[in-house]
């Protein structure tokens, strides 16, 4: 879209017209000017689709950082939400900047599917409100409902802002893909394609980063990779999916584990399922990631063995 139709537009508009002997007065000036006239208006168009995108990404982390602040507030919002802070400005200028990084980058290469429409109803719905307009705040620890919500501001918000292709279709993220419609797809490898846990599988470049952080990696399928700490496998990382809007961003049936290190902002990573080692491969063993799950039928994960 975009800049797509603003490059088709002006290649009409500086073609040279032909017949009519030129000049100021014949049928070929005039259709210039039309055609350039035509040309500018796609170009405003074009630019006011872009301002828009913007000022979407300025609405929803408004929307966000308020809600945030009303239900959560201090450092909370960063070690529980996974929003900046200290201050709401902070928090409104760090997420506002994130979306437009991704929004704006594919507006300008043509995937992005902005549906204006649905804007004002992405910004009502981040965050519950009663009868009076105050927010109603979830009971509990925000670990516990933090991921309904950034769930629910996916799938009411995700619709404004739509990926344009297609499973087969080159990609540079996994946002140029067409979600919701296929919300865990990703680029693989610059191709929209189904994730599989196999994705998760794979070992990664983890040097220097904290535990169960997430940095970009184009040569891992789901594009992250996660620092998982010492371990008996001498594994520095893992491949993953970043599934902070919620499991069903990963492969069907896969989970979305939310990893907390003290201190730090939680991360959101998709992991493959096992119930033996036989299961797992590349170097990964199957096992329980958290602590607490001492049932014997809590789910393990093909994952590393840390070195206590």
């Amino acid at each position: 879209m975009g800049r797509l139709t603003l490059v088709a537009l002006l290649a009409v508009g500086c073609t040279p017209t032909s017949g009519g002997g030129g000049g100021n007065g014949g049928a070929g000036g005039d259709g210039g000017t039309a055609d350039m006239g035509a040309t500018d208006a796609a170009a405003e168009a074009d630019l006011g689709l872009r301002d828009s995108a913007a000022r979407f990404c300025d609405a929803l982390a408004e929307a966000k950082c308020e809600y945030a602040f009303a239900c959560v507030g201090g450092g909370a919002i960063h070690t529980k939400l996974g929003l900046s802070g200290p201050t709401h400005e902070d928090c409104v200028a760090a997420d506002s900047e994130e979306c437009k990084a991704d929004v704006l980058d594919r507006f300008d290469r043509g995937t992005l599917d902005l549906t204006p429409a649905a804007v004002d109803t992405c910004v009502s719905r981040v965050g519950p409100r009663d009868a009076m307009g105050e927010f109603q705040c979830p009971p509990g620890d925000p670990t516990d409902w933090v991921e309904q919500w950034r769930r629910n501001i996916w799938n009411v918000c995700g619709p404004a802002i739509r990926g344009t292709q297609v499973e087969g279709d080159m990609c540079v993220t996994r946002n140029d893909c067409a979600a919701p419609a296929n919300p865990s797809h990703i680029c693989k490898l610059g191709t929209c394609a189904e994730s599989s846990p196999s994705d998760s599988m794979v070992p990664c470049n983890a040097e220097g980063s904290l535990i169960g952080e997430l940095n970009y990696d184009p040569l891992c399928a789901g594009q992250s990779c996660a620092a998982v700490g010492p371990n008996e496998e001498g594994i520095e990382g893992i491949c993953t999916t970043d599934c902070s809007d919620g499991a069903h961003r990963c492969p069907q049936g896969a989970p979305c584990l939310q990893i907390s290190v003290q201190g730090a902002s939680p991360s959101w990573l998709c992991t493959a399922t096992c119930t033996e080692d036989d299961h797992c491969s590349n170097g990964f063993v199957c096992r329980k990631i958290d602590p607490m799950a001492i049932a014997p039928d809590a789910p393990r994960h093909c994952f590393v063995t840390s070195e206590q």
